[in-house]
């Protein structure tokens, strides 16, 4: 190679023509800014709007999290509307039950402390929409406790038409739903996470 040869790469043809000023490139940078905002918003999931959408958002989220627990029998909220043989089992925090709890329910130490004192019950855990009652019935079930999850947990609950009480033991419109992202509560109810 001579000395005075060129040896810089030659320049590729762009397939569109370099910006000629800095206002171009400003213009250029925000026009790909806007599409990506665009592509962004329109690829997150849009929360459910109607009461309907909620109640099957929450049950297709169930649906999800019971295949962690496939030897945990699970039970509808119909089902147990009514049904004085049922204990429910509360295994959320007491921050979370500090809100609500379904009528008549137990907290899960309680149960713990004398799960004999339920014979012949129907044993129902709940949380906010059954992952962590999941759990719960599973650990029960290793230990030769026969304890269901309830569907959808307390937001399956209240879209069945169940009632809820605060802490005074009266009830109330208003639950604690964990998280935005299962704040599905039916219309009408105060949600907190």
């Amino acid at each position: 190679m001579n000395r005075g040869e060129n040896i810089m790469p030659q320049p590729q043809q762009l397939p569109y023509p370099p910006p000629r000023s800095a206002l171009a490139v400003r213009l250029r940078v925000l026009a790909l800014m806007v599409v990506s905002a665009f592509f962004f918003t329109a690829s997150c999931v849009n929360p459910p709007r109607d009461q309907t959408e909620k109640k099957e958002t929450a049950y297709a989220m169930y649906q999800e999290y019971a295949k962690d627990f496939p030897d945990v029998r699970d039970i509808s909220s119909e089902t147990l509307l009514g049904d004085a043989n049922a204990v429910f089992i509360d295994v959320r925090p007491p921050e979370e039950r500090a809100v609500s709890m379904i009528k008549g329910a137990i907290s899960a130490k309680d149960f713990l402390d004398d799960p004999g004192a339920y014979p012949n019950k129907e044993l129902v855990a709940y949380c906010t929409i059954g992952y962590r009652s999941g759990e719960f019935a599973e650990a029960m079930r290793k230990r030769g406790l026969a304890i269901k999850n309830l569907q959808a947990g307390i937001l399956g609950w209240l879209h069945a038409g169940g009632e809820i009480d605060g802490p005074d033991g009266r009830p109330v419109r208003k639950v604690h739903v964990y998280g935005e992202k299962w704040n599905l509560a039916p219309d009408g109810y105060a949600t907190v996470w």
